[in-house]
């Protein structure tokens, strides 16, 4: 999840497990400290080449093991920090084990929110490299923050007693959980719902997988795999009918396969969950050399399905020697004020297949052909 996001947690598990002993408002900013926490690997890989900081993220910082080691550290030296200024309240004997509590709940929640967005997060690195992924909300999810910023502005403003304040967390933390575990079930519930609809047109065989969209809970992006086409269709899980389908074919290419083998083409298939899909670009009279392009296509928009939002590319000379350094890429997303209006309408039930709703549901579902040209035809 987005950083902000990250300190409200922070914040809100501050208040709730530690409130009465430490105060609301240290609760409070220490515990938005400690859910900040993890998202510093971005700073620390921050000199390096964007491959490293691609792989640092959501590494160690994020391990189950370093938030109880870290906040052991942080809350043994904020309690002896507190002795010589509040040595009655937040620095008493028993206030050591609320600053404890409060570091390591803090940094180790960041993570196991992080698990439930479709970037995934390696929770026993560096012992394991495994990306754990529980397909729930998106990377940014307003209705999520704004529970957890009303705990915490409550928190901060009231001049009721700690009790009521506590109360108060722990109510937003539940609410904010069943919102999350309502996502698991509104994506298990897609997926099915896809499954349904490609085995009623005699697909058995398909591959389904299901991704939350930003910004809101229902609209789901679903990839479908089959040995010989990838689907890309959207549906609404909240109101649910028939999915349009974007159909292509992937295509198969020795360039490609270089470029998947080069060390970071696996780094990012690991990232990417191996939801790619590549292509080659012929060369023209002013680019000698063939490019090669992979997407990542479990975020992208629905005009253009078969493109993720980033990718990598590198270009290959006659002889299929690389000659350029393998890169990222990020393709411009040219959001619209009205394609978020139509993001939220799609997410009622609308045909999604253009941002302009009204006009979709008078288009025959598109399908895309090799060269990733969008061709319309019968669903």
């Amino acid at each position: 999840m987005d950083s902000i996001t990250q300190i409200l947690l922070g914040a809100t598990v501050g208040v709730a497990a530690c409130g009465r002993t430490l105060g609301r408002r240290r609760s409070i900013v220490w515990g938005g400290v400690g859910g900040l926490l993890p998202d510093l690997d971005a700073i620390v890989a921050a000199p390096f080449d964007e491959f490293t900081r691609l792989a640092a993220h959501r590494g160690v910082s994020h391990a189950l093991w370093f938030g109880a080691a870290l906040g052991t550290i942080l809350g043994y030296f904020s309690w002896r920090w507190s002795r010589r200024r509040d040595p009655s309240g937040a620095g008493s004997p028993r206030a050591r084990r609320h600053w404890i509590s409060l570091w390591a709940l803090s940094i180790v929640t960041h993570p196991l929110l992080d698990l439930f967005t479709s970037y995934g997060t390696q929770l026993f690195a560096p012992f394991s490299r495994r990306r754990f992924v529980v397909e729930a909300i998106g990377i940014i999810d307003p209705v999520y923050s704004l529970v957890l910023l009303t705990a915490v502005v409550w928190a901060w403003r009231s001049r009721k007693g700690p009790d009521r304040t506590m109360r108060v967390a722990r109510a937003a933390l539940v609410i904010s959980t069943a919102y999350v575990l309502s996502g698991v079930w509104l994506n298990r519930r897609a997926e099915l719902e896809a499954k349904h609809q490609l085995a009623a047109s005699g697909l058995h065989d398909a591959q389904v997988i299901a991704y939350a969209t930003p910004l809101q809970l229902s609209l789901r992006r679903i990839v479908a795999r089959t040995p010989d086409a990838v689907r890309i269709g959207y549906l609404a899980a909240f109101n649910p009918g028939p999915i349009h389908w974007w159909s292509f074919e992937p295509e198969k290419s020795e360039l490609i396969e270089k470029l998947r083998a080069t060390p970071e083409g696996r780094l990012f298939e690991w990232f990417a969950q191996h939801q790619t899909v590549g292509r080659t670009v012929a060369p023209t009279a002013t680019a000698a050399f063939r490019r090669v392009e992979i997407d990542d296509i479990r975020y992208g928009m629905p005009s253009v399905p078969q493109e993720g939002f980033w990718g990598i590319a590198a270009e290959f000379d006659g002889t299929g020697r690389n000659v350029s350094p393998v890169r990222r890429i990020s393709r411009p997303r040219n959001i619209e004020g009205y394609m978020i209006a139509d993001l939220f309408r799609a997410a009622l039930g609308h045909d999604p297949r253009t941002f302009r709703v009204g006009l979709p549901s008078l288009l025959p579902t598109a399908k895309i052909g090799r060269g990733g040209r969008i061709r319309t035809g019968d669903p």
